[in-house]
């Protein structure tokens, strides 16, 4: 029985002692909606992220084989070109750029940035536990949570499964500034 199991059965945290909804051992991810909570934002992921808008905003959104998208899992790669795709549908009316569309919140389609965390992290992790908390007070809302049994781990090979394809889109870039020189 894991470590997460035996906290998920007895309601309390074996590490800090607290109750599941006040432990935060564990804690990989939490969003609300669309919005990831901040400062839990894996960097290359929203680099990636940000490269396949702003090709989706000029009208060519990466295929999940093409030479960026095909240095990641497959189910990552193919999360990440429908987003993209969602994004190229969208009136680019009142965007002045691919950033501006990414940081809409109104994305249709099932593909979403939340979706593709969601994916690497299945990849990543040996085992993972989804769930919905809600928060007291004036600001409180409902988040959802992914768990890790080793949260430190598990975003070390989130960034291992990452770098390729962020390598791969530094060298295209660095050959477009080449071709401008």
């Amino acid at each position: 029985m894991s470590t997460l199991a035996l906290r998920n059965e007895q309601g309390w945290c074996d590490c800090c002692k607290e109750s599941i909804d006040e432990c935060y051992c564990y804690h990989l991810i939490s969003w609300e909606g669309e919005l990831i909570t901040e400062e839990l934002e894996l960097l290359e992921l929203e680099k990636l992220l940000n490269w396949a808008v702003n090709l989706a905003y000029q009208g060519s959104p990466p295929r999940f084989d093409g030479p960026v998208l095909n240095k990641l899992p497959i189910q990552v790669a193919k999360e990440l070109a429908a987003l993209s795709l969602n994004f190229s549908l969208m009136d680019t009316f009142g965007y002045e750029s691919g950033e501006d569309m990414f940081m809409d919140l109104g994305v249709e389609g099932e593909a979403t940035r939340t979706t593709v965390y969601v994916e690497l992290i299945k990849v990543a992790s040996e085992e993972f536990n989804e769930r919905t908390i809600r928060t007291d007070g004036f600001t409180g809302g409902i988040y959802d949570i992914i768990e890790v049994e080793n949260p430190d781990e598990t975003r070390r090979r989130m960034e291992a499964l990452l770098a390729p394809a962020i390598e791969a889109i530094e060298a295209i870039l660095s050959s477009i500034v080449s071709d401008d020189a």
